[in-house]
């Protein structure tokens, strides 16, 4: 059985739901060619050179004999703006670098590597080495110096050292770690 649906039923339902009309899309505009820029000619200015007042031939009892690489100032005359920020830079990196406040030999031992598999022990060998120093520097950061890391991996990744001795420095929140002599 179908139900026929009346004609003002299908009326209703065209004036709910417009037919979409077929909108015509504009095309896009094409960018017009740019006219080509011609490279101008650079001239060359003279450089003119500012005259600067003479120097007396006669030294005085106040004019020192000059130093390469150092101004000549009076008394009363202001540093160059070159020579203070020489002072800053060099303030700045003594700031920079902060200074050893501990420094201690471990003996690291490395047998808990050996509980995992054959391919990951050294990778499991460097991390041992880095949560202890973490553990017992109460660091922040950790940086093992490249030679540990050689140590560690020197027979292959499977074949590890039983322990390692190195030196930890601690230097502000980073702790930096090298092999011990």
């Amino acid at each position: 059985m179908t139900v026929e649906k009346s004609e003002a039923q299908k009326a209703a339902k065209q004036v709910a739901r417009p037919e979409k009309k077929a909108e015509a899309k504009p095309e896009p505009k094409k960018a017009a060619p740019l006219p080509e820029k011609k490279p101008e000619p650079k001239t060359e200015t003279p450089k003119t050179e500012t005259p600067t007042a003479a120097k007396p031939e006669t030294p005085t009892a106040e004019a020192k004999p000059e130093q390469p690489g150092k101004a000549a100032t009076k008394k009363g005359e202001e540093k160059p703006e070159a020579e203070k920020g020489e002072k800053k830079a060099k303030k700045k990196k003594e700031e920079e670098k902060p200074k050893v406040t501990l420094e201690r030999v471990y003996v690291i031992p490395l047998r808990d590597a050996k509980k995992v598999p054959r391919n990951r022990r050294a990778n499991r060998g460097v991390k041992i080495v880095r949560s202890f120093i973490t553990r017992h520097m109460k660091a922040g950061e950790v940086k093992i110096d490249p030679e540990v890391s050689e140590y560690v991996w020197g027979h292959g990744i499977s074949n590890i050292p039983s322990k390692v001795r190195v030196k930890a420095a601690k230097a502000g929140e980073t702790v930096s770690v090298s092999l011990a002599k």
